[in-house]
């Protein structure tokens, strides 16, 4: 083959490939702003403003890991209602980061007031 068919060939090749998703592709899976869980395959479960997402890349501010809960079943009992009950206090959310990017996220749930409020105003947990 001649330099100039391999360069063909490599050309074809490409423009057969599927095209990754950019983030000007990926639209929104909810508004910008909303407060959102976010429950990653192996970064553990996140809150914080939805900013946007790349495809398996979600950035949030204002974010904070859910360590454990108590006083909820389910990651979406959380987001409705937030943890309930005598044993909500001892849920363990960690302290705020102002930028967090996600990688593998698994489910984004929007928060309802009751949510976000709990998760918001819960005590910042330290070792």
């Amino acid at each position: 083959m001649r330099v100039t068919e391999v360069f063909e060939l490599i050309q074809m090749i490409k423009q057969s490939e599927p095209k990754q998703p950019t983030e000007s592709t990926c639209a929104p899976i909810v508004p910008v702003g909303t407060y959102v869980i976010v429950r990653c395959s192996s970064a553990g479960v996140h809150v914080g403003e939805y900013v946007a997402h790349n495809g398996q890349m979600v950035t949030l501010k204002n974010s904070r890991r859910i360590w454990r809960w108590f006083g909820a079943q389910t990651l979406s009992e959380i987001a409705v209602y937030g943890c309930t009950g005598s044993t909500a206090k001892d849920s363990k959310i960690a302290p705020m980061l102002p930028l967090i990017e996600l990688n593998g996220w698994c489910e984004i749930i929007p928060c309802k007031p009751a949510g976000e409020a709990f998760l918001r105003n819960s005590p910042e947990y330290k070792c």
